[in-house]
């Protein structure tokens, strides 16, 4: 998300969902899914995961990109609701669950991936 967030702000020009999450950006995205690929590769080696280079690559970008569908389906039921923001415990970032959205798909996700391997 953070990636996302200052990549989509720097060089975010074209909208994904304007009526559903109005800042979120196509290019914001590609840093999300970039960064968080980079991130797979390097703790995985870091780590000693026996997967492949190519392995982390999928896994991060399968990750980042579900993560984002996550953040969008999050967004879509505060719209349906007429909620602007989650809660009030972290104000001025959209409440608790704006914090954590990403997980909602992302952990089953990768528990999965974790328990097949």
């Amino acid at each position: 998300d953070t990636a996302a967030y200052y990549t989509g702000r720097n060089f975010g020009k074209r909208k994904i969902a304007p009526m559903v999450s109005p800042g979120k950006t196509v290019e914001g995205a590609l840093g999300q899914v970039f960064c968080a690929s980079v991130f797979a590769v390097t703790c995985g080696k870091y780590f000693g995961m026996e997967q492949s280079l190519l392995e982390l690559l999928l896994v991060g970008i399968i990750l980042s990109t579900t993560a984002i569908y996550s953040d969008i389906s999050e967004s879509l039921i505060k719209r349906v609701f007429n909620v602007k923001d989650s809660g009030t415990i972290i104000p001025g970032h959209g409440g608790f669950l704006d914090r954590v959205d990403s997980f909602f798909f992302t952990a089953p996700l990768f528990y999965f991936y974790l328990l097949v391997t």
